[in-house]
């Protein structure tokens, strides 16, 4: 399948399932600051155009990539938010001559707001240690400062189970 017709298929399956209230938050997000966050009653119709990439794939889980695009639709809803990037590194995120940011670490979703906030989400795989992961984009704050961004501390989440094998197995 071309990669354009997986991440259009990804994306509306997503959007629908966060519409019809599929995904319940695990409520391991950190909390935002009103900074990041649009008004609610406001979503940006032109969503979808900020978004850029296609999800980091993981030994066939799905879960890792359908919490990567539930992330990415959620922000880039939101007024405030110019573009949303999946599984680039910062350099290309931020539009910075490469090797600016060493090592150009990537997270799964990389989002830029219109105030050059720069939030970071990791989706924890099986062996991923969340501190771990939290520190090595923490580690890059610096630079990111010198170069004109603000870094909002890194969110790591878990995937978001489909359940699809379960409906298989229930089957009288």
């Amino acid at each position: 399948m071309k990669p354009a017709l997986r991440l259009l298929l990804a994306l509306l399956f997503a959007a629908t399932c966060s519409m019809t209230g599929v995904f319940a938050s695990s409520g391991e997000e950190n909390s935002k600051s009103d900074e990041l966050n649009a008004p609610k009653s406001t979503v940006d119709k032109s969503w979808k155009a900020k978004i850029q990439g296609t999800e980091q794939r993981t030994a066939n889980n799905s879960a890792h990539q359908v919490r990567t695009y539930r992330e990415a639709i959620t922000e880039a809803k939101k007024l405030n938010v110019t573009s949303v990037h999946l599984d680039h590194g910062y350099n290309r995120a931020l539009r910075l001559d490469p090797k600016t940011i060493s090592p150009n670490r990537r997270p799964d979703v990389t989002l830029i707001y219109d105030n050059n906030v720069v939030r970071r989400v990791k989706v924890q795989s099986r062996t991923d240690v969340p501190d771990f992961l939290r520190s090595r984009n923490s580690a890059l704050d610096q630079q990111l400062r010198n170069n004109g961004f603000t870094p909002t501390p890194p969110v790591v989440v878990r995937p978001t189970r489909t359940h699809h094998h379960e409906s298989r197995h229930s089957r009288n």
